[in-house]
């Protein structure tokens, strides 16, 4: 992790530093850390980690944090203790000891080559390839932008082992102190060769550096990433997962998203509100304003009563009083001028002259302010930067525009572009709710002025490290712990794993089959092996993320939620049908044991609604008849709608 002043100073910056030292400055995950004291069942690297996932858990405050490791270190043996008491050195022990600064830069180069190591990362960097549109002419994902396929068609991707990557940046403040003016800027990467549910994982996500302090200066925090970023293009060493011959992987960023002022910052232009202000195209735009009158109040509307000295009553209208403000308006040109990436360059570089010849700061050139460093980092900025839907898309004026556009009633009218909709870009690849979510996520480090740099080392550390440390920690309870702290939701009683591809697992304890239950005995005659094989039941099984539960009376907690109604395989055809109860037949060994679920069929038929048919949507219909079916049959979980005596069901989104 390297540490740096914005002022240009360096307390060891990359070029003082080999890589060796670097990827120990990251990753200390291979440091022999001593016990906590002198025969104590944890190391001191298993201790913080614990210690860290229960502060970040519940958001610990500084004194809450020192009352805690004082607890702590009065339960451990003084003889060689290694436990940290202050919160400076706490904080000081996930730094790395380094010097005090406002930037903290961490490496990328590390972080990718840990994440290619992971078999989670590595074999899901083929996504693209394996993804099922819904259809063919559709831009569904990145994947079908132009510039994507222009850098895959100019032979970027010509890799033998698919381990180039695509990137996108993210960078937004968020204030941190009521009482100050300073704000946290973090810079994150995504891969986005990933399926979109892994790119936004915080382990998968990279970490260029925090920022803390007033208004960042964008140029010189990219400047410090620039020289890592070039090398990613050009090629950098990786030891994939399952291999153990160093190959080249190559990474370009392709796309950024942030917020209006951040982009505006990033791009060294006007902000949303000033002349030629749109990165899109060059529209100038003009000031209009907005006149709003006030509230009318009390029964006399917007008259006004005032006893005058003399005792006469005056009458006076409240709307003289008028509040002005003003709106920056782009009307629509027809012959409008497109904004192009080298044109952008030049009009930065004219506006730096312009600014030295003038000392005007308010100087620009088609609304661009500086050079910005961020041309140099992106293969087309201009194409490349996208709107993002949780600064526009869900806000009011956005969310009517939208369904002007698109929805069906005013497919008739000359504004709609409902007939677009296969071309029309897929707002969740440019999604700020990740990093704005990861924001949070280093605000929780952030306990008050001082040492400000070693809280965010620590955060650096909560957001890249933690669930690599968890995953790496060898002390069973210790894991378990951190796992229940970080999901208190997730607490399922675990009790046997069925199959590791898909993770099966049974939840809950076993009980003996019932008198009443005996009728289901007939349904899994062909998986017993003898009479002496034993019969349980348990209440839910959780397949990869579903989690599949009985219906009640049998399990009580499903008479509110229903996690039973779902689709299986059966007699190779997909089938429907709602989960009576689970089976366990158990049998000499135990890897010749059984696991059943007894279901209750139902009669299906996809909706139609005139002569339309809604695929998603069927009506649905039990059948009173059960069969037996392997619990690896199962599909997912459907959501059950009744609407006037009639049951449909739908498949989730």
């Amino acid at each position: 992790m390297t540490i740096r002043t914005l002022a240009g100073k360096d307390h060891g910056s990359d070029e003082n530093l080999s890589s060796d030292e670097e990827n120990s400055a990251l990753n200390t995950s291979h440091v022999d850390y001593p016990p906590i004291y002198r025969g104590a069942p944890l190391k001191l690297s298993e201790s913080m980690t614990a210690i860290l996932t229960y502060i970040t858990k519940h958001e610990l405050d500084g004194r809450e944090i020192v009352d805690l490791l004082n607890l702590i270190n009065l339960h451990c043996k003084q003889e060689e203790n290694e436990m940290r008491t202050s919160l400076y050195l706490f904080k000081k022990y996930f730094e790395g000891n380094k010097d005090i600064s406002i930037f903290v830069e961490v490496p990328l180069i590390p972080q990718l080559q840990r994440m290619y190591s992971q078999e989670e990362f590595y074999k899901n960097l083929s996504y693209k390839n394996n993804r099922k549109k819904q259809n063919e002419s559709n831009i569904e994902d990145i994947y079908d932008g132009q510039v994507y396929k222009e850098l895959e068609q100019s032979g970027f991707f010509l890799n033998p082992d698919s381990l180039n990557f695509f990137m996108m940046l993210n960078a937004d403040g968020v204030p941190v102190f009521k009482s100050s003016k300073k704000s946290l800027w973090p810079f994150f990467f995504s891969v986005l060769e990933l399926p979109p549910n892994l790119r936004v994982k915080k382990e998968f996500t990279l970490i260029g550096g925090p920022w803390f302090g007033g208004k960042p200066m964008v140029n010189i925090i990219l400047g410090k990433l620039l020289s890592s970023l070039k090398i990613i293009r050009k090629g950098f060493d990786v030891t994939p997962f399952g291999s153990d011959k160093t190959s080249t992987a190559k990474g370009l960023v392709l796309a950024a998203t942030s917020d209006l002022p951040a982009k505006a910052m990033l791009l060294g232009m006007h902000t949303h509100s000033g002349a030629y202000s749109c990165h899109i195209c060059k529209i100038k735009g003009e000031s209009i304003k907005i006149e709003s009158k006030k509230k009318k109040k009390g029964k006399q509307g917007n008259i006004r009563k005032k006893v005058q000295e003399d005792g006469e009553i005056e009458n006076k209208d409240e709307n003289e009083n008028q509040k002005s403000s003003s709106v920056w308006v782009f009307r629509y040109e027809k012959d409008r001028d497109l904004r192009q990436q080298k044109e952008m360059i030049t009009f930065g570089e004219n506006a730096q002259k312009l600014l030295v010849a003038t000392g005007d700061e308010k100087s620009h050139v088609f609304g661009v302010k500086h050079p910005s460093i961020l041309f140099k980092i992106m293969f087309n900025t201009v194409k490349g930067f996208g709107i993002d839907d949780l600064h526009t898309l869900y806000l009011g004026t956005i969310k009517s525009l939208v369904r002007l556009w698109f929805d069906a009633k005013h497919g008739g009218e000359p504004f709609s572009i409902r007939k677009y909709l296969p071309v029309i870009g897929p707002m969740k690849t440019y999604s700020c709710f990740h990093s704005e979510s990861l924001n949070g996520e280093f605000l929780k480090m952030i306990h008050g002025t001082r040492y400000v740099e070693t809280q965010l080392a620590s955060g650096c550390f909560l957001i890249s490290q933690l669930p690599h440390k968890l995953a790496a920690l060898q002390n069973k309870k210790t894991k378990d712990y951190c796992f229940k702290v970080l999901h208190p939701s997730l607490k399922l009683m675990k009790n046997e794993e069925v199959c590791k591809q898909p993770l099966i697992f049974t939840v809950g304890i076993y009980k003996k089959l019932s008198a009443c239950q005996f009728h289901v005995k007939d349904l899994v005659q062909e998986y017993q092996h003898g009479n002496s094989t034993d019969i349980s039941t348990f209440l839910r099984l959780k397949k990869d993320r579903t989690l599949f539960a009985c219906r009640g009376p049998s399990y009580t907690r499903c008479s509110k939620t229903n996690s039973y109604t779902c689709s299986f395989v059966h007699d190779n055809a997909v089938n429907f049908g709602a989960i009576e109860l689970f089976l366990k037949i158990s049998s000499i060994t135990p890897e010749s044991a059984k696991f059943l679920a007894i279901i209750e069929k139902a009669n299906t038929e996809v909706l139609c609604i005139g002569d339309k048919r809604v695929p998603h949507i069927k009506t649905y219909e039990l059948t009173g008849n059960f069969i037996a079916v392997p619990v690896e049959n199962l599909l997912k979980l459907l959501f059950r709608v009744e609407v006037d005596d009639l049951s449909y069901v739908c498949d989730p989104v």
